[in-house]
């Protein structure tokens, strides 16, 4: 009797197991880092760093053609915990809507720095951020992404503060909701082929009802061109915040030396147009970085330097890094 239970037991967990399968497919991919850091003459402390993450996806097909998808990162970092995750909606032609928490790249942000790089950012790792824009943070979005004869539209909307809630929750009301948008076009649009280039706007409202605070507004505007190995790229960043209003432009070159090797150059001059008194300050950043890849495994490095970093007079500061990356 009880064998007869067990293999009863086992034939309806292999059908539903096979019913699940045939509705979604689920998948595992991830990545772990090592780092070594150096900020020039600060004192830093252990250079050496590690990082890993998994990515869980799920997605599968509904009955009326249209596919529904899910995934969400954990980051072992020091500690471990959710990273990121979007549970997205694929309408074929009307486009694709997604709940985004914390994956980025929702309007604007989705362009911050399109200069072309073999690594990170010129700015990566120095203080500010260097002109980068990001309206109203990463999370909490509702995103919605399409494209048409070569031109994609990026827009979202966030409805109060940016931040991840969990089911059930709510993140109070300490800070006003976004908007953001960004049109982007490739060469099939422009009738240029390698080239490439987009604009886009954000805005964030600052408190309360009420709270006298200036709204955050962002616009980016870029362009890029490819032509064999060699990239080049320029951006126009502008913020107006209550703080202080920033002015970016970044340029920077990449050149593909071989199918694994690449290496780039960027700089990047802001200007911090402080409110009252104080005068205003030109930041300088320059970044040269490379990476190269064997199979899954990637080294990678750059070294960052900022004079009058993030709009203070006289300070100074680097960044050099180096990452092993394996991924999985």
């Amino acid at each position: 009797m009880n064998k007869f239970k067990k293999v009863g037991l086992t034939a309806l967990a292999g059908s539903l197991a096979a019913v699940s399968a045939h509705a979604a497919e689920m998948s595992v991919s991830g990545g772990t880092n090592a780092t070594y850091v150096s900020k020039g003459g600060a004192v830093t402390g252990n250079p050496f760093g590690m990082e890993s993450r998994l990515t869980f996806s799920a997605s599968g097909d509904l009955d009326n053609g249209m596919s529904v998808s899910y995934y969400t990162t954990h980051e072992m970092h020091n500690s471990a915990g959710h990273y990121s995750g979007e549970l997205a909606l694929d309408m074929g032609d009307m486009g694709r809507i997604s709940l985004d928490q914390g994956v980025g790249n929702a309007g604007i942000d989705a362009i911050d720095d399109t200069t072309p790089k073999a690594y990170e950012e010129a700015a990566d790792g120095i203080t500010g951020s260097g002109g980068f824009v990001n309206a109203g943070g990463s999370a909490g979005f509702i995103k919605y992404i399409n494209t048409f004869e070569g031109v994609t539209l990026n827009a979202a909307v966030r409805k109060g503060s940016a931040t991840n809630n969990a089911e059930g929750e709510n993140s109070g009301s300490g800070e006003g909701g976004a908007y953001t948008f960004a049109l982007m076009a490739d060469g099939s649009a422009l009738g240029a082929e390698g080239f490439s280039a987009g604009i886009g706007y954000g805005e964030t409202e600052k408190g309360q009802v009420g709270n006298a605070l200036k709204d955050e507004e962002v616009y980016a505007i870029y362009a890029t061109y490819a032509a064999g190995p060699v990239t080049i790229g320029a951006q126009r960043n502008t913020t107006t915040a209550a703080s202080k209003d920033k002015e970016a432009d970044m340029y920077s070159i990449a050149f593909n030396v071989n199918e694994n090797l690449a290496i780039s150059y960027a700089m990047q001059d802001i200007s911090h147009l402080n409110s009252g008194a104080t005068a205003n300050v030109d930041e300088d950043i320059d970044g040269i970085g490379f990476s190269y890849t064997m199979g899954s495994m990637t080294l990678a490095g750059q070294r960052n330097e900022a004079d009058d970093t993030n709009g203070s007079a006289g300070s100074t500061e680097e960044h050099t890094e180096l990452r092993l990356s394996f991924s999985f």
